[in-house]
């Protein structure tokens, strides 16, 4: 399994609604915070089948329920996690933490380390 494989990053690409307005000028040094995505270790024909057997008036685990921490264990990919982490901290960002499970990695990169990083640009 590669790195790429390990996590999907979420990242919105279009255009700027007209309607929107420029609050701020995006610098080298401007800081923003990424959320990354990351694969749930279960596949989804098992959750989806989890769900469904919670929400079948015929099943016998009808109205059993999964608390957050369960559906924590389920979809998190801690491995993932920690994988996206350290290369985020390898590569000098800042405020790096998983959660939801973890399903999520969070971090904060300047511009200029968003674009080297992910090869992109940001404007």
């Amino acid at each position: 399994m590669t790195f790429r494989d390990t996590f999907l990053l979420a990242i919105c690409i279009g255009t700027v609604a007209a309607s929107w307005t420029p609050v701020k000028t995006i610098t080298d040094d401007t800081p923003m915070t990424l959320k990354f995505a990351l694969r749930s270790i279960t596949p989804l024909k098992d959750l989806d089948a989890k769900l469904m057997a919670v929400s079948d008036p015929d099943s016998p685990k009808r109205g059993q329920y999964y608390t957050l921490a369960e559906v924590n264990t389920l979809t998190g990919n801690p491995k993932a996690a920690a994988r996206v982490k350290t290369w985020l901290e390898s590569n000098g960002a800042s405020n790096v933490y998983a959660h939801g499970g973890p399903t999520y990695v969070s971090a904060t990169l300047t511009a200029v380390q968003v674009r080297q990083l992910l090869q992109t640009t940001v404007s």
